[in-house]
């Protein structure tokens, strides 16, 4: 029996009927103005109206598009069965490991201000996966990867309490995405098995994860094999761009000073100072 995934360009809604061009206006202004600031929102415009998955990611297109800086990454994730989320991640905020990025400023002067980290899998494209109506197969894609490389995200979001959000909301915020930073990996990802790798995930020099494979989402070729295909991606994948692919190393929260590091044996390992 096949299951229909929800994905983030379906045009299910949470609680009610899509919204307005209008809404997906306001929504980008806050959010685009919060990136230039560096600041957190309370909350989105209109928090209280419904906002769909599909007008999610018209708002994630109207933030780029206001930016105008070059997509340099991306952000997947996959749980089969259950949902695809995508974002573009702009040059500023992909990172070469070892990296330093800087936090926004917390919406209250008494906030705690904290980012979330993960260790992921990524691919580096060496080609172009262009938008096109023909589905891509895993062999186009497997052709179009460089490599495969140890990455850390950094989350931070522009909205407060993030993790109650409503999904609409977190895609509208690209889910959270702060940065990208990728490190060392291998030119032979073709050898690696994922599932078999073991992470440790290191923050101040503690491990915080130590264990075989990753989270509960897709092997991270199917992520990206997902990304290529999804007909609610309205750019196209580049040769050059880094695309992490699924948490493998769990949640972790941590705030400033913080030096993180995750290690994926057999592949490489990235590191990043949360300022």
């Amino acid at each position: 029996m096949s299951v229909k995934i929800e994905s983030a360009g379906s045009t299910r809604n949470e609680g009610g009927d899509a919204g307005s061009p209008r809404q997906v206006v306001r929504i980008a202004a806050a959010l685009f103005a919060a990136r230039m600031r560096r600041t957190t929102l309370a909350a989105l415009p209109d928090h209280g109206e419904p906002l769909s998955l599909a007008d999610a990611m018209a708002v994630q297109y109207e933030v780029g598009h206001r930016l105008a800086r070059k997509v340099a990454g991306w952000k997947a994730g996959l749980v089969p069965g259950v949902r695809f989320t995508c974002a573009p991640v702009y040059a500023s905020d992909v990172l070469r490991s070892p990296a330093v990025f800087r936090l926004s400023d917390g919406v209250t002067p008494d906030e705690v201000e904290t980012a979330f980290v993960e260790g992921e899998i990524a691919f580096r494209l060496g080609k172009d996966l262009p938008l096109r109506a023909q589905p891509y197969r895993e062999s186009d894609v497997g052709a179009a990867i460089e490599s495969c490389c140890a990455a850390i995200e950094v989350g931070n979001p522009r909205i407060a309490n993030f993790d109650a959000a409503p999904l609409s909301h977190k895609l509208a915020d690209s889910m959270g995405n702060g940065a990208i930073v990728w490190g060392s990996g291998t030119l032979h990802w073709r050898d690696i098995d994922p599932a078999a790798l073991r992470v440790v995930f290191e923050i101040d020099g503690v491990v915080a994860v130590d264990h075989i494979g990753g989270g509960k989402g897709a092997p991270p070729l199917a992520t990206l094999l997902a990304l290529a295909n999804a007909p609610e991606r309205r750019l196209p994948l580049r040769a050059g761009q880094t695309i992490i692919t699924g948490n493998c190393t769990g949640l972790n929260r941590v705030t400033r000073g913080a030096t993180v590091r995750v290690v994926f044996e057999g592949l490489g390992e990235a590191r990043v100072r949360i300022d």
